[in-house]
């Protein structure tokens, strides 16, 4: 029997004690039910934590390891691309276009994951996206033909959008004040995923074993699973604890009240993750490969370079949840991708391996916050429809892993790596022009509403 289950056994054992207790004198009762409901909540478990804390410990633990499990399952690809490609004999494109089957399957579980939130129980739900994930990592394991590998890439893809549209959904609906710090926890834990994986999977290049990545991340997906099961009401019994003080920085209320005017910036926000999610995506799936020409270096040295970026990401969002406690969102969101946007245009000025190792770094720390707080972002300006303004950003965050790394493999087929690098960075300066109208509009419809 789990913790969960003994607790809610002696919490069945107190109301009956309650009830029986209440038929002897009605005065005394309410003495007594209020003194065990505050001995409940405050008492220290033997953790040395009262109830509330323990659940919401257990609960962002089980959902960073699901988050880690979710970056170890991103990157995975792009770390081994070059030995899946020339294992299959085939081109970048074919390369690009396995992403874009990922994609798919990501695109089919963002609507899958609302509706089954509905109607089962979200640890039920997590520890199937868990297994989806397992089944799917564990067949590419096996080296079956291209077209199965592409449809084992579905079922991956199936299952990190059943994880991130859950675990995102539950954070923005339980976590109100807290939003941003939380999310960038969960984040530090994805990146923490993306950076482990290219490193132990670079070790199984070196020994010839790279296929053993896919075993590794799949084993860890399943164990995550079973995590899930184990966490019986802790998410309900954390909600209370978890919005009792507000953690992000004040940001001023939304004044956009308009229907068309909600829709437009929702979708300058969905175009905003669209972009972002790209960059991040080509840069998971392409910087091995991308380094290898353009740096003349070993397959194994290339791969690291996903690890340098993840482990600046790693830093980054860490220290990003502090941050976000100073800083509001839209001066945040600014500086962090017009930083992006400079690094990436100094990566053609000089081909050596330190300095383009070196400025991966600081992309890497750039660009860690954007993703979170462009969600948390989106649900402050738009108060009252978390669920459809998670959705939708995930789901075009699904649709930004895809079409541009499917684009990106294109250009490295196509063009040279100085013209890939100058893709990505116009692409980030797209990002930028966005996320400045967004501004722009939310201060116009600010001062009409005081007007």
């Amino acid at each position: 029997m789990t913790v969960w289950a003994n607790l809610n056994h002696l919490k069945i054992l107190s109301n009956m004690h309650r009830k029986t207790y209440n038929n002897r004198n009605a005065a005394q009762v309410m003495v007594v039910t209020n003194s065990i409901d505050i001995g409940w909540r405050s008492e220290r478990l033997f953790t040395g934590l009262t109830l509330e804390e323990f659940c919401l410990r257990s609960f962002l633990w089980t959902a960073g390891a699901m988050y880690f499990v979710v970056g170890l399952a991103t990157v995975l690809v792009g770390s081994v691309l070059p030995q899946v490609i020339s294992y299959y004999h085939v081109s970048y494109t074919v390369g690009g276009q396995l992403v874009f089957a990922q994609f798919i399957g990501f695109m089919a579980g963002v609507p899958a994951a609302s509706l089954l939130m509905r109607r089962i129980e979200y640890r039920t739900l997590l520890a199937l996206a868990g297994l989806f994930i397992c089944v799917a990592l564990c067949g590419i394991a096996l080296l079956p033909q291209v077209f199965i590998v592409a449809l084992l890439f579905v079922a991956n893809g199936f299952g990190i959008a059943l994880s991130e549209t859950a675990i995102a959904t539950l954070i923005m609906e339980r976590f109100v004040g807290r939003r941003a710090v939380v999310m960038s926890y969960l984040e530090v834990a994805f990146g923490l995923g993306a950076v482990c994986m290219p490193a132990i999977a670079s070790l199984f290049i070196v020994i010839h074993a790279w296929r053993f990545s896919f075993l590794f991340a799949g084993l860890l997906a399943l164990l995550s699973s079973i995590g899930w099961l184990t966490m019986t009401g802790a998410a309900k019994e954390a909600h209370d604890f978890a919005t009792a003080e507000p953690l992000d920085a004040a940001s001023l209320a939304s004044a956009v009240t308009g229907r068309g005017a909600r829709r437009a910036l929702l979708f300058l926000f969905l175009l905003m993750t669209l972009l972002y999610v790209g960059i991040e995506s080509s840069l998971n799936s392409f910087l091995p490969a991308l380094f290898i020409p353009y740096l003349h270096v070993r397959s194994y040295v290339a791969s690291l370079s996903v690890t340098t970026f993840w482990a600046a990401m790693v830093i980054g969002r860490t220290v990003a949840g502090w941050v976000v406690r100073k800083v509001s969102y839209a001066p945040f969101l600014f500086w962090s991708i017009a930083a992006a946007i400079v690094v990436l245009a100094a990566m053609t000025l000089w081909s050596s391996a330190v300095f383009c190792f070196s400025l991966i770094f600081v992309v890497g720390l750039a660009m860690s916050g954007v993703y979170s707080v462009t969600m948390v972002y989106a649900n402050h300006v738009l108060p009252g429809a978390t669920r459809i303004v998670t959705g939708l950003i995930t789901a075009f965050a699904g649709i930004g892993g895809a079409v541009l790394p499917a684009v990106t493999g294109y250009a490295m087929d196509h063009t040279s790596p100085s013209g890939v690098i100058d893709l990505i960075a116009g692409s980030t300066f797209l990002l930028l022009v966005t996320l400045s109208v967004i501004l722009l509009s939310e201060r116009a419809s600010r001062k009409a509403y005081l007007l």
